[in-house]
């Protein structure tokens, strides 16, 4: 038996219902592999937890809309609202942490601070000097992406059965389209001898749903027996 299944969405949870069901020969072992996955890396790491930037005595607050950015964005945008000459983000790429230098004093200890997000402490930084964050840059929020399959079985994840059949780092900057095909397959039993749905959840490192921010996810998959 060789059967390719294609699921494609708009969500982190895709499904296939099969009618009439997908009956598989009880007399043979059968297995599910991962054979493209496709997506934009569209991963919000600026959302309402942590998308404001608060300045001045009068601690006035500019607000980042929620999306996928680098550091050069985040900078581009808060120029935009304080003047081209007033502030300065820099990321180390040696020592991974931000240099940051604003007009106006900045104050990160508030709720949802971008300040932790760029690696400071929760606290008032002084204007026109030169501060380094104390803690490294924390722009990826999605460290692992794993593609979890309702009928796969055989792997295990911190000691616990997992149905994943895939998991990688995302592998582009945001806005940068994710194409990945496993060189090599790797293919897990099915743990069921009649397949009337089939499920595909995409899931971070700590097991949260993956937000692809409403852009088209596609995954196809392989389905052999052993004879």
């Amino acid at each position: 038996m060789s059967e390719t299944i294609l699921l494609s969405g708009r969500s982190n949870v895709l499904e296939n219902v099969f009618s009439p069901p997908l009956v598989l020969d009880p007399g043979k072992t059968h297995y599910v592999g991962l054979v493209e996955f496709v997506a934009y890396n569209a991963i919000p790491n600026v959302d309402h937890t942590n998308q404001k930037f608060r300045y001045g005595a009068d601690k006035e607050e500019i607000v980042i809309p929620r999306g996928a950015y680098e550091i050069t964005a985040i900078e581009e945008y808060l120029k935009e609202k304080l003047g081209a000459d007033n502030l300065t983000l820099k990321a180390n790429n040696n020592t991974l942490k931000c240099s940051l230098k604003c007009a106006y004093e900045v104050d990160f200890n508030n709720e949802a601070s971008i300040g932790r997000l760029l690696g400071f402490e929760k606290k008032v930084y002084e204007a026109n000097t030169w501060h380094e964050s104390a803690l490294p840059i924390d722009i990826f929020t999605v460290n692992t992406i794993r593609v979890e399959c309702n009928i796969a079985t055989g792997c295990y994840m911190n000691g616990s059965i997992a149905h994943t059949i895939f998991a990688f780092s995302p592998n582009v900057p945001p806005g940068y389209k994710m194409a990945l095909s496993p060189r090599t397959i790797i293919y897990n039993r099915i743990n069921t001898s009649t397949i009337d749905r089939l499920s595909i959840s995409i899931v971070d490192q700590d097991d949260k749903p993956v937000d692809f921010g409403g852009e088209v996810v596609t995954v196809r998959l392989h389905i052999k027996s052993d004879g």
